[in-house]
């Protein structure tokens, strides 16, 4: 809750540093998120991560765009890893 406090402009601000921390604190996470995501009922959202390499160009959606530059976020962990909050500047070099 620290990063919404500090951060006014933050359209959350409540982030889970554990994966353990979705389980431990789903009563005030779980709220927030259906909330945020506009996500009404009981719902387990399912991954597939078994993309094509390939299949998502975005040349697919518009041929001109071949010099395109973006970012992903990605808020995920690695088994046996902090959340990036998490991280201090150690772990960071070390993953």
């Amino acid at each position: 809750m620290m990063g919404g406090l500090e951060n006014d402009d933050s359209s959350v601000g409540a982030y889970a540093t554990r994966p353990e921390d979705y389980d431990a604190y789903s009563f005030y996470l779980q709220p927030l998120i259906k909330e945020y995501h506009k996500i009404e009922g009981n719902t387990k959202q399912e991954h597939d991560w078994n993309i094509p390499v390939g299949k998502y160009l975005l040349t697919n959606i518009n041929p001109h765009l071949t010099e395109v530059s973006m970012r992903a976020r990605v808020a995920r962990n690695v088994v046996g890893w902090n959340l990036p909050p998490k991280m201090n500047k150690d772990e960071r070099i070390r993953f």
